[in-house]
This record gives C-alpha cells, sequence and structure tokens, in this order.
C-alpha cells in the first residue's frame, strides 16, 4: 500500500483541482526576488493557430515549454499552439494577472 504525505498530494491535487474549475493562471514558480512567475496560464481556443513568436511579442512573455500529450517540448518561433496545449509561461510577476486576462479572450485584431 502506498500512503501519499501531504508534500506528495498537494502538485495532485492543484492540478485535479484546475481541471474541474478552471480559470486563473496557476503558478509554478516564483523566482528568489519575486520579479519573474512562471505560470500554466488558462488560454482560450481562438488563441490556437497562431505561432509561438507572435504571442510572446503581443503579450511580451516567454513561452518557456509546452506540454502536448503526454510529452513536452521546447518551442521554436515558428512553433504553432495547438488545441489542447498547455502553455508553460515566463512572465514578469507584477504581469500575470493582465496576461492570464488576456489569454483568457480572444486575441485582438491586429490593424
Amino acid at each position: 500500500i502506498y500512503t501519499l504525505s501531504l508534500h506528495d498530494a498537494l502538485p495532485i491535487c492543484q492540478v485535479m483541482m484546475r481541471h474541474v474549475l478552471p480559470g486563473g493562471a496557476a503558478s509554478e514558480m516564483v523566482d528568489a526576488s519575486g520579479a519573474v512567475s512562471l505560470v500554466q496560464p488558462d488560454v482560450a481556443g481562438a488563441w490556437v493557430g497562431m505561432t509561438v513568436s507572435s504571442l510572446e511579442e503581443r503579450l511580451g512573455v516567454r513561452v518557456a515549454w509546452i506540454s502536448r500529450g503526454s510529452s513536452a517540448l521546447l518551442p521554436e518561433a515558428a512553433t504553432v499552439v495547438q488545441d489542447l496545449d498547455r502553455l508553460h509561461v515566463a512572465v514578469v510577476s507584477e504581469r500575470v494577472g493582465a496576461v492570464q486576462r488576456a489569454l483568457s479572450r480572444p486575441p485582438a485584431s491586429e490593424v
């Protein structure tokens, strides 16, 4: 019989809750100074088909990696966001809320 400690169970509970109650950016890490955060934001379906470089430029973030299915990949500028991708994004901590709001809506049309 395997029992989970609270330390082991907490990340599992966080993942399960994000699937039950989506909304917001799940914080994965904050650097020691608190200036930069690594988050997994909810991404609206309208961002599917956009390149990573376009998303990064529009939002001022860096896509550190993409979880796609049961694997992960380091994106290149031309990597295209696909349906069900989970983006892991490095962002200035004070902008986490603004980035999450932007990604939860369709991208603004370019003029």
